[in-house]
């Protein structure tokens, strides 16, 4: 079985007349077109009634040893060259999850002027237990406030301390470019508790919500120091004028960004063994 990049794609939902919620969703929009994700194991899984099939199985396993692989090829030190290969490496190699999808997300919001731009781990708090859960996703926020005394936590998110969640305001967005939607973040419990969503955060987990009864939707920020830099803002904005709300006449064609893939990403080779290793032919997935 073949998914296509169509089979994958999908249209972000949006539901409101408020002109704050429409500009996101629109940059949203313009997120998934310019980087289509084929392979990612959390959207797939979400594709339910193909779970008992082999050949779903092996394409599930090559995404994930797939996105593994492209992880620790932009996972470096240098900033500046993290965010050239991961950005430029999501656009050749398609494969990727929520944290690729976020990092996108917020330059482009970045590239369209948006200042208050966060990214925010989703957790569960449970008031009664004062103790906060992992649901291993990450989003990009707008207007999200922190408190003047916050202090950043150095945690890995699984064993994060409640002291570091905060809420939205009532004009705080959250752009989920992996879910493919917009929403105020005060209105966000329906919709992640949704069966499509369910699905790939889940992931093999049987349950009817993403949250349980006794637990609240919050959010923990990530510090602006692991955000992309401020000087890759005009780099990716003369790349993608995709991804600009008002495309201006001086932007570059696409022979240019062509140009910059050229030797990116993960080695050929390599993802040829990927696919050996998983049964696919060479000519798979493309």
């Amino acid at each position: 079985m073949l998914i296509s990049q169509n089979n994958n794609y999908q249209q972000p939902t949006f539901s409101s007349s408020s002109p704050a919620k429409r500009k996101a969703y629109d940059i949203c929009r313009r997120v998934m077109n310019e980087f289509p994700i084929i392979y990612s194991e959390t959207r797939l899984l979400k594709f339910q009634t193909n779970k008992k099939s082999k050949s779903f199985n092996k394409i599930i396993g090559f995404s994930s040893d797939l996105t593994e692989n492209f992880r620790d090829y932009y996972d470096v030190e240098n900033k500046n060259k993290y965010y050239t290969r991961e950005i430029l490496g999501l656009k050749k190699h398609k494969a990727g999850n929520c944290q690729e999808y976020s990092d996108t997300t917020y330059m482009a919001l970045k590239i369209n002027g948006y200042q208050d731009v966060k990214q925010l781990w989703l957790y569960a708090y449970n008031p009664k237990r004062n103790s906060l859960r992992d649901l291993d996703h990450v989003v990009t926020g707008i207007d999200f406030k922190i408190p003047s005394d916050y202090k950043y936590t150095e945690y890995d998110p699984i064993y994060m301390s409640p002291q570091y969640r905060i809420y939205p305001q009532n004009n705080s967005i959250v752009v989920d470019s992996w879910g493919g939607f917009v929403e105020y973040g005060k209105n966000l419990k329906n919709k992640y508790n949704s069966k499509d969503l369910l699905l790939g955060l889940l992931k093999n987990v049987q349950r009817t919500s993403l949250l349980k009864d006794d637990e609240e939707l919050c959010f923990v920020p990530i510090k602006p120091k692991y955000s992309m830099p401020d000087d890759m803002i005009s780099f990716f904005k003369n790349l993608f004028p995709k991804l600009l709300l008002s495309n201006k006449p001086s932007t570059p064609s696409p022979e240019i960004l062509d140009v910059e893939i050229q030797g990116i990403g993960i080695k050929s080779s390599k993802i040829k063994k990927l696919k050996k290793d998983y049964q696919l032919t060479p000519n798979a997935l493309k």
